[in-house]
């Protein structure tokens, strides 16, 4: 196999890295058992633990499932009949620490325990979309890839409304609940306006929508400084950050997928008749997202190591071309 290269990173412990993926919630009820106590928040993970993956030569953990989860991603699994599922982690309400995980002082009481044993605490980050009821649904629908009329007759959206706030409904497809459809969009209505919009769920495009989810759309100039925001945020916090699918945000893929050229191929379904030439696609989205995101990180946050979720085919343009520093 050839080898890849990979840019290099101004940390030894980045060069040297090896990471452990732990499911938060999953390793702390495991923990709970092997100790015989209550382990649930993320300050009480025991210091042995941590130095038992040190001596292994680990110095990398990587959290998945930190942040504040979509409520309505635990609402429609109940909707499903699966009354002991939580939200999914990459359902995500906001990037703050889990409060069910002690909240940012008992990640902060963690971080500085994993230091001491020469541990670099990693996350995800999921900029493709976020949770279908965050905030920012509510407050920025304009942020997400949005049409005015439902795309297909046969959709339709009599079911529960999934948000919490008093202000904003939401609706998902019923072919979710009964398995007979899978809709592309959810059904989004403030109570304030008479008109209906309908917001496209997280996609990939290689299997069904992701239906707790709301696609961001990147040719929206605030949405990119938006997440590019976050990412620094985040930066700030964790020395190493998965960027989940990231593939979906390069420029061709994004097109691909979203805004096709006629005749394009392996596009979501519905959105066959939103065309763009590259020349119109160009001036909405002049540059790759990635590389603004390594070159703000260059100067906000130079010590933390991005880790891109590639496919396709994309290990190497992510590489040579974005100059991540892993995929």
């Amino acid at each position: 196999m050839a080898e890849l290269n990979h840019t290099t990173h101004p940390n030894n412990w980045a060069r040297d890295l090896v990471l452990i993926a732990k499911n938060t919630i999953v390793w702390l009820n495991q923990l709970s058992q092997k100790y015989r106590r209550e382990i649930k928040h993320l300050d009480q993970i025991p210091e042995e633990e941590l130095g038992d993956l040190s001596t292994r030569g680990i110095n990398g953990l990587w959290l998945v499932g930190v942040w504040q989860r979509s409520p309505a991603s635990q609402k429609i699994k109940h909707l499903y009949g699966r009354l002991d599922a939580i939200s999914s982690a990459y359902s995500i309400n906001d990037y703050t620490i889990a409060d069910e995980l002690g909240g940012e002082d008992a990640f902060l009481e963690l971080k500085h325990t994993a230091k001491f044993h020469g541990i670099h605490l990693a996350c995800d980050m999921v900029a493709n979309h976020t949770g279908l009821d965050s905030p920012w649904v509510i407050h920025h629908p304009e942020r997400f890839i949005t049409i005015d009329e439902n795309p297909r007759r046969e959709f339709e959206f009599n079911t529960q409304n999934l948000s919490d706030y008093p202000s904003t409904a939401i609706y998902l497809e019923d072919g979710y609940y009964n398995q007979s459809k899978a809709a592309e969009v959810f059904k989004y209505q403030r109570k304030s306006e008479s008109r209906e919009r309908f917001i496209y769920h997280g996609n990939d495009g290689t299997s069904m929508p992701w239906n707790d989810t709301a696609q961001l759309n990147y040719l929206n100039p605030e949405t990119r400084r938006a997440v590019l925001n976050e990412i620094i945020a985040v930066a700030n916090k964790f020395d190493i950050i998965r960027l989940d699918a990231a593939m979906t945000l390069i420029k061709k893929h994004f097109k691909r997928l979203w805004f096709p050229s006629k005749g394009g191929e392996k596009f979501i379904p519905t959105r066959g008749n939103f065309n763009m030439t590259e020349e119109e696609f160009d001036r909405f989205m002049p540059e790759e997202f990635w590389k603004e995101v390594i070159t703000e990180l260059k100067s906000k946050a130079p010590h933390t190591l991005l880790i891109a979720e590639a496919f396709w085919l994309m290990e190497k343009f992510f590489l040579n071309e974005i100059k991540m520093h892993r995929v």
